[in-house]
């Protein structure tokens, strides 16, 4: 704040045209340095149980509006799965990435990120989680067929 107060200042005193531009360019993107700062938003996308087909779009689209969104500059996402279907995890991932390459994320894990949700943890830029979440376990479900 010093430092627009010298400005102010300055600008008081200055008698040439061209140093009295330089300053009200120089204090109007100051202005909206403070603006787009305050004016930031940061998203958490919640993600709760078992993530299977029929919960797959919601997500995806939630994940593609994020990327759109030019007011939020970061995502949470707060997981509380014990995982899914496979496809479905790979596809969320993917879409993970990609919004990962134009916004920081980072995973808050509530109580269980197990297999699949753990699987899309280690997409974003940082996983926390407390000392009593269960998180990790990347399995395969194998399933015997019955006419063997």
């Amino acid at each position: 704040m010093s430092s627009l107060i010298k400005l102010v200042k300055r600008f008081a005193k200055t008698k040439s045209r061209l140093e009295l531009v330089i300053i009200l360019v120089a204090l109007g993107l100051s202005l909206y340095a403070v603006y787009s700062f305050f004016n930031a938003k940061i998203a958490v996308l919640n993600i709760q149980g078992a993530i299977f087909s029929q919960e797959l779009v919601p997500v995806l689209n939630a994940l593609e509006n994020l990327e759109k969104r030019t007011d939020v500059k970061a995502v949470v996402l707060r997981i509380n799965s014990p995982g899914g279907g496979a496809p479905e995890i790979h596809e969320v991932y993917l879409k993970i990435l990609k919004l990962r390459s134009t916004k920081p994320i980072v995973t808050s894990v509530d109580s269980t990120a197990a297999s699949g949700a753990y699987y899309l943890s280690v997409a974003t830029d940082y996983i926390f989680a407390k000392q009593s979440s269960d998180v990790g376990g990347i399995g395969v479900v194998a399933e015997i067929p019955e006419d063997l």
